[in-house]
């Protein structure tokens, strides 16, 4: 056994496992493949390949793959490199220290800093992403640019926010993000036009943010509002919304800001989807689906 250990094989053919030194070239096995120094070529195996050292080239494995710092890619159920990242890791979990490269699993992992981009379900920085993180709930302690449900950026940027839009809404939502990227967690109330009727509503969206000076800045962002039935009104809202706001910073901690909009509804029947008291325009009328649009605008103040 020690002597298979302290081999470099320029090819291995193993029909259950082999252990060796390093490979340079390639190496497939029916289950295992165990390697304490290094690999410069290519793994394939059932089970797993576990390598102490860097790879450089290619792991595939029906289960793991293992590397102490890996430049090319590792495709297996569990992906793990304990050193640095420079490729690609695909398979449903991924972990890695740090470096530059794509992680695309259910789950995706880096200790530290990751130059690149985390796709899946979960995705999870301890340090900081120069790229962009795409998941259903994403968390670095920094990051150019998270898109999903939850964003969670450690060291960045938080403010409250509460506005008013043409259509009667009156709305509050948390605005967090990175730099110049941020999520908007909202809820908000839908004024009746003339019966009285209120609607509460759920706003959920994602925006850039632009300096353009010490005092001044400017938002561009996309909006989805749910309105809930409430009272005769028995079915739900749906209510996209695209705004550019200019900002002036009055304090430290207080701006005001305001912008046009454009706003498309889409409901069951005209009436519900004719939201705006100075009239919208038809995108789509038939039985049992209303979409209208109308351009609008939104006045509103930022803290914290």
């Amino acid at each position: 056994m020690y002597e298979r250990a302290s081999k470099v094989r320029r090819a291995s053919v193993n029909a259950l496992g082999g252990i060796s030194a390093g490979i340079l070239g390639g190496e497939a096995a029916g289950l295992v493949n165990l390697e304490t120094n290094f690999v410069c070529g290519g793994q394939v195996a059932g089970i797993a390949n576990v390598v102490g050292g860097p790879v450089v080239g290619g792991q595939v494995a029906g289960i793991a793959n293992v590397s102490a710092g890996l430049t090319g890619a590792q495709a297996g159920l569990v992906n793990v490199d304990a050193g640095e990242l420079e490729g690609a890791q695909v398979g449903l979990v991924e972990l890695a220290a740090e470096g530059r490269g794509v992680q695309a699993g259910l789950v995706n992992g880096a200790r530290a800093d990751l130059s690149g981009a985390q796709v899946g379900l979960v995705n999870v920085t301890g340090g900081a992403v120069h790229g962009v993180q795409v998941g259903v709930v994403n968390y670095a302690d920094d990051s150019d640019l998270s898109v999903g449900v939850v964003s969670i950026v450690r060291h960045g940027r938080t403010h409250i926010d509460t506005w008013v839009s043409d259509w009667k809404l009156l709305a509050a939502g948390v605005k967090h993000g990175g730099k110049h990227f941020y999520n908007v967690y909202g809820a908000g109330v839908r004024a009746g036009l003339g019966d009285g009727s209120t609607r509460a509503a759920l706003v959920l969206g994602i925006g850039g943010h632009f300096d353009l000076s010490e005092h001044v800045w400017l938002d561009a962002d996309g909006l989805g509002h749910l309105l809930l039935p409430t009272g005769d009104q028995k079915t739900m809202v749906n209510v996209g919304t695209a705004r550019v706001a200019l900002g002036l910073r009055l304090a430290r901690q207080l701006s005001i800001f305001g912008g046009p909009t454009y706003n498309v509804a889409v409901a069951r029947s005209r009436e519900d989807a004719d939201l705006s008291a100075f009239g919208t325009h038809a995108l789509r009328d038939e039985s049992g689906l209303s979409i209208r649009g109308w351009p609008g605008a939104v006045i509103g103040a930022e803290g914290l």
